[in-house]
């Protein structure tokens, strides 16, 4: 049994682990936790893959007393392998499942192309709330997941109508639950609105036109298995639902006698699939003018509460539940495997074994590259050294010129100040040998010729 979750390795189911990353899932999930459950009540070797909400999935264990086996690693199927894929499944999964020996079942969880692939090329996952309702589950949809050889079972009367309208065989094994439902919860209020849907705009504008109506919102409860405790209060659940498959909301209020009031737009969900006590309308306007017409007439209110609880517990009873799983299983042990499953196999164990070689390859060369870098990363370190190195001699030789420039500057003005000491020296030379001259003359015999020339003149 294949949950939503991340994918495995190429060709590969999937692991499976606790998650706290999707607190919030689906109806059709749980009914995925239901039916693996089922299986192990049975006796058989069930495997639980995908992101599993531990929660939820252990309400579901304890109240059975048994469970699957989780907390698994990827593995590649075989042909002992019945593997259970709900019509969400991603395109990696696809191919996992159609390229292996095993028997492979898609659990039509919707119609065809509504939240699953279409196989349509570039298609994408519609706007429930605007899609044409002929687009979907049609008979070229539903040929071609028989034709790619998957078997399909549903939840869902209407599902499984539409299949056999196409020609194709969908065998229809409920839903069942062993998880009971709530007693003894006093009804407070007039109306619920479940505030974490995708109907909550169309619940909520329903729900403003009530204008005496006392309303009850549902938030938003993450890892719950049922919102029934919180349904219980309230008398009518307003459930503006375009299209779906089988609405576990709706059947949850139905279990506390809370009355849902329905659109009866979607052609996949059968009288039988929204079961007693479900009130269904054409249009929002037919909501609204029900809900008031209920609350006036508390007697009728009241008769449809008790078909709808009484239904619903019917319809969740878990020991039919099982027993028709164990036969649509058994049924499946005689029927011959799809034509050409063991070559898919075959195919697809060469193309894991090719993918695995090929991992390898780029493994070790992963390795060879990370060598390689380790390699540069070393040698750029030792030129970082070189440079650093370097740029340090660079520095050491510009404060050694800068030292250098500036004893220069202080031996040039040294000298200067010597020139200009020896200038004046010079000159103190000159003016002492004039005055030596000027005595030795004046002493010597010239000196005495001279002054009596002088004097004769005179």
């Amino acid at each position: 049994m294949v949950a939503p979750g991340r994918p495995g390795p190429v060709l590969e189911l999937p692991g499976s682990r606790f998650s706290s990353d999707r607190p919030f899932i689906s109806g059709g999930e749980r009914s995925l936790y239901e039916l693996a459950v089922a299986g192990a009540v049975l006796g058989l070797e069930v495997e639980l893959r995908g992101d599993i909400n531990r929660p939820i999935l252990e309400a579901v264990t304890s109240a059975a007393g048994a469970g699957p086996s989780v907390g698994l690693e990827p593995r590649r199927p075989d042909g002992a392998d019945l593997i259970v894929i709900p019509e969400t499944a991603d395109k990696d999964l696809l191919a996992t499942v159609a390229l292996s020996s095993a028997r492979r079942v898609m659990m039509l969880l919707g119609p065809p192309g509504l939240c699953g692939w279409s196989f349509e090329p570039g298609w994408t996952v519609p706007d429930l709330m605007t899609i044409p309702l002929d687009t979907i589950g049609t008979p070229w949809n539903y040929r071609q997941l028989e034709e790619s050889g998957l078997t399909l079972w549903t939840h869902t009367h209407g599902i499984a109508e539409a299949g056999h309208r196409s020609g194709v065989e969908v065998t229809w094994i409920g839903t069942g639950t062993p998880v009971p439902f709530p007693d003894g919860i006093a009804k407070q209020f007039d109306v619920a609105v479940v505030a974490a849907n995708r109907w909550a705009r169309w619940s909520r504008e329903v729900a403003d036109r009530l204008e005496v109506a006392s309303v009850l919102t549902v938030p938003a409860t993450p890892s719950v298995y049922s919102l029934s405790p919180w349904l219980a209060p309230a008398r009518i659940l307003l459930w503006p639902s375009w299209v779906e498959g089988a609405s576990r909301i709706a059947r949850e209020a139905r279990g506390v006698a809370t009355v849902p009031i329905a659109l009866d737009a979607n052609p996949f969900a059968t009288v039988d699939d929204h079961g007693p006590g479900v009130v269904l309308v054409s249009d929002l306007d037919g909501i609204v003018g029900t809900a008031r017409q209920l609350l006036a007439d508390p007697p009728r209110l009241a008769a449809l509460a008790d078909q709808a609880r009484t239904g619903a517990r019917h319809q969740a009873d878990w020991a039919t539940y099982v027993a028709r799983v164990g036969e649509t299983i058994n049924g499946l042990e005689k029927v011959p495997a799809s034509p050409g499953s063991a070559a898919a196999g075959a195919i697809g164990d060469h193309a894991r074994q090719r993918d695995r070689e090929e991992r390898k390859h780029l493994t070790e060369r992963a390795r060879d590259l990370e060598r390689l870098v380790a390699r540069l990363e070393a040698r750029v370190f030792e030129f970082e050294g070189e440079v650093t190195s370097l740029e340090q001699s660079a520095v050491d030789h510009q404060r050694d010129f800068r030292g250098a420039h500036d004893l220069l500057r202080t031996t040039e003005a040294r000298l200067e100040a010597t020139q200009v000491a020896l200038d004046e020296a010079n000159g103190q030379v000159v003016a002492y040998r004039a005055r030596l001259s000027a005595r030795l003359v004046d002493r010597s015999g010239l000196g005495r010729l001279v002054r009596s020339f002088r004097s004769l003149r005179s």
